[in-house]
């Protein structure tokens, strides 16, 4: 079992994917974020990704669709996420709060998102 990507698409612009449910937020590399529009905070925070620490400024709104599905997704702006260890650069990091508010899910033995529980609407319990 590995990592399990797909792509986030924006129009014509296709944003490459880390699903990942051990991440409770969800963070968009820099440059992929000009996709979205960016709001800067008056007073950063860190956080800690991936072994390093980071100051946030900044968070973007991104709105696209996962194989057809439409997704509103918040995600913290960092320079960069890293890559898929073959060296193509993850675009964004889609956190287990983005995943819970769409009903996805994730199928750790064929490495694949399950959108079948996939719902627009957006439940407080």
């Amino acid at each position: 079992m590995g990592r399990i990507f797909d792509h986030f698409h924006i129009g014509r612009t296709s944003l490459y994917t880390l699903f990942d449910s051990g991440s409770r937020n969800s963070y968009v590399r820099e440059s992929a974020a000009r996709a979205g529009t960016i709001t800067t905070f008056k007073h950063p925070f860190l956080t800690e990704i991936g072994g390093s620490r980071h100051r946030i400024r900044k968070t973007c709104a991104l709105q696209g669709t996962i194989r057809g599905k439409s997704v509103t997704l918040t995600a913290y702006v960092l320079p960069g996420i890293g890559d898929d260890g073959t060296g193509r650069s993850i675009d964004i990091l889609f956190g287990a709060n983005a995943m819970q508010d769409f009903g996805i899910r994730l199928i750790p033995e064929s490495e694949e998102v399950d959108l079948s529980h996939y719902h627009r609407e957006l439940y407080e319990v």
